[in-house]
């Protein structure tokens, strides 16, 4: 099922109507959140018969918003309840063929003030919905530097406040493909400014059931420890200046600690056999050289520096030998089917070992402990030699 949201500036014009219509159809969309309609209630059927979306249905917030922010429209074939309706956001459970989850669809004030029920709104949900949840739409705000071009700064309180609203409804943002930046104000190069201000949030319960979402995961290798300028790269993300609340102060220097460790990785422990290969020859070169001129100092100082660099290649390619030995990378399942993807192996090792020792039986007949009195029982004594600790003799 495909759902989306557009803010289109205004729906009123045929133009719109058009393209609107066109991106739900040519992308077989099923439901979508129509954002900044400007639409007053007397003409909203009107504009809505102006769609020509047959088949479909509307709910609006125009009761509650003067021009209707937001419009939520969706074919026959998807359930949907609306739970709440307010200016900033429409509410509702979703239900279509064997899916079920709960998808908010925002559009927030412009101002600071005016976005703070709508956080409260979010940070009190995220502690009461346990199925999955969609959080979607213009949140009318920037929540790091690099999401911002041109104009002043970026707004550290406004921005503390909606992390704020994440953080305590347990919110991941859903990754985004290029381009970054969703708005901009239409002005000439000079004066013009772009922000990332659409996105998509959802909580731990939609990660779980949506696999493909969720985000990678950032592994740590203990060979990266092994670089000599391990330290210097930790050092440099870390000093790198950050404002904000402690929490979102921890978060970006990690991120920034991060993206140094990739660009190492890729640069100095990728292919590292390849690098291996090549120090060699270059250290036999010099090496034969050194034996034609075994006195020649840059020459000695030059076989150092390269076998030492071989020797610490050497040590790297060990270290990721050894983890990619360990790693299962390809299991044959049970009906003889080939497995290769990460989650899908470990999914047939649970479902292996489940099969083999069992789960717990909750119905299982109790022990009757008059059998086991009556039976023939060790000693007091026996029990105690059992029990003691097993020395070295023993083993």
């Amino acid at each position: 099922m495909k759902v989306a949201t557009w803010n289109v500036r205004g729906l009123d014009e045929f133009s719109k109507q058009s393209e609107c219509k066109h991106l739900i159809v040519s992308q077989n969309i099923k439901a979508c959140g129509i954002l900044e309609t400007r639409i007053q209630e007397q003409n909203v059927d009107q504009v809505w018969r102006g769609l020509h979306l047959n088949g479909w249905q509307v709910v609006h917030n125009t009761v509650v918003a003067r021009l209707g922010r937001v419009w939520l429209v969706f074919d026959d074939s998807v359930d949907v309840q609306v739970v709440d309706i307010q200016p900033q956001w429409i509410h509702a459970r979703i239900k279509f063929k064997d899916h079920e989850f709960m998808w908010t669809i925002v559009y927030a004030h412009n101002e600071m003030e005016d976005r703070r029920s709508l956080w409260e709104f979010i940070a009190r949900e995220g502690a009461a919905i346990s199925i999955p949840w969609f959080v979607q739409g213009d949140f009318n705000v920037v929540l790091k530097e690099e999401e911002k071009k041109g104009g002043h700064g970026l707004d550290y309180m406004a921005a503390l406040e909606f992390e704020d609203a994440l953080i305590s409804a347990n919110l991941l943002e859903m990754r985004f493909q290029d381009p970054l930046f969703t708005w901009n104000n239409r002005q000439e190069e000079g004066d013009r400014i772009y922000c990332k201000l659409d996105r998509v949030l959802l909580n731990q319960a939609c990660s779980e059931s949506f696999r493909h979402h969720k985000p990678k995961t950032f592994r740590f290798y203990n060979m990266w420890m092994l670089h000599s300028n391990f330290g210097d790269l930790l050092t440099e993300a870390w000093n790198i200046p950050v404002s904000g609340n402690p929490i979102h102060y921890l978060w970006e220097k990690l991120k920034r600690v991060k993206q140094k460790l990739k660009v190492l990785n890729k640069n100095e422990f990728s292919d590292i056999s390849k690098r291996v290969a090549t120090v060699r020859t270059l250290l036999s070169e010099v090496q034969v050289k050194l034996m034609e001129d075994p006195t020649n100092g840059v020459l000695q100082d030059k076989e150092k520096a390269v076998n030492f660099y071989l020797q610490d290649l050497l040590a790297r390619d060990s270290v990721k030998k050894r983890q990619t030995k360990n790693a299962i990378t390809r299991l044959v399942d049970n009906n003889g089917v080939v497995l290769t993807d990460h989650e899908t192996i470990g999914r047939a090792m649970v479902a292996f070992y489940t099969a083999l020792l069992g789960t717990r039986m909750e119905d299982r007949t109790p022990i009757v402990m008059d059998i086991v009195h009556t039976s023939n029982l060790i000693s007091a004594e026996d029990g105690e030699d059992l029990c003691r600790e097993m020395v070295d003799e023993e083993i």
